[in-house]
């Protein structure tokens, strides 16, 4: 009687999981390997560093940058200069220190008249101008000027017998102005034209006290527009007047400026 075992079957080799990495081998490593694959702490002589220059706009990022890392330190880092910044700040500062400026202006002042025996008078101006409201700027003065005869004068004067000099021409006036004015850079030069209006008179004066009482004194007033330039201390106009007593005359004033406040 014959007794049956089960049948043992072999079980066939299961697959290999990719996903499972299996433990290298032992490997090793030189000297030489590790230099090929990954040092680049030094280019090689005939290599050229892979490396691209800061482009110029970046240099504001790389000072501020710079400042905090300054900041932090204790330090101060000053502003890069930049070329042509200097003349612009500089005419900056001129137009801010004429705009919180006063100036006294004592001119000379040499006048072209329209009098039949009276050509030419020359006298002295004298003016305060303030420049707060720059370009705009106002002054306040006054002005004295002298004609002396024409040598054709025809007339004599006679006081109780004397004969009295011949008269010369006096004019002065009590002014006041409005102007504009502007500075061009940079050579430190100011552009103004200016309105005055005046009141004053003409007076006729034979210079001698004694008969001073026939000298005659007229009334009246006077507008005047003038431009011109001021350079460091120095002050140049030119224009015309209109005189109520001496009708349209031209005029012409050359003088020196003395800043009061800065």
């Amino acid at each position: 009687m014959h007794t049956r075992y089960p049948r043992l079957t072999r079980a066939a080799p299961q697959a290999r999981d990719a996903s499972v990495a299996e433990p290298a081998a032992d490997t090793v490593i030189t000297l030489d390997a590790l230099e090929q694959a990954g040092d680049t702490s030094e280019p090689a002589d005939n290599e050229v560093p892979d490396e691209t220059p800061a482009r110029p706009e970046s240099a504001p990022f790389i000072h501020i940058q710079a400042g905090l890392e300054a900041e932090k330190r204790g330090e101060r880092l000053e502003k890069p200069q930049v070329a042509g910044e200097t003349a612009a700040e500089n005419a900056v500062t001129a137009d801010e220190a004429r705009a919180v400026a006063s100036a006294l202006a004592v001119s000379a002042v040499v006048e072209s008249l329209s009098e039949e025996y009276y050509h030419a008078a020359f006298g002295v101006s004298v003016m305060y101008r303030s420049y707060r409201l720059y370009p705009l700027y106002w002054g306040v003065g006054g002005e004295f000027s002298c004609s002396p005869p024409d040598s054709d004068y025809p007339y004599t004067y006679t006081f109780n017998g004397t004969e009295l000099n011949n008269p010369w021409l006096y004019k002065g006036s009590a002014t006041a102005c409005i102007g504009i004015s502007t500075s061009v850079s940079p050579y430190g030069v100011l552009v103004f034209a200016e309105t005055r209006i005046g009141w004053g008179g003409k007076f006729l004066f034979n210079n001698e006290l004694t008969y001073s009482r026939t000298s005659k004194l007229t009334g009246g007033g006077s507008v005047a527009v003038l431009m011109g330039v001021e350079w460091k201390k120095l002050r140049l106009s030119v224009g015309g007047e209109y005189d109520t007593n001496l009708a349209l005359m031209a005029k012409a004033e050359l003088g020196v400026v003395f800043l009061l406040k800065k």
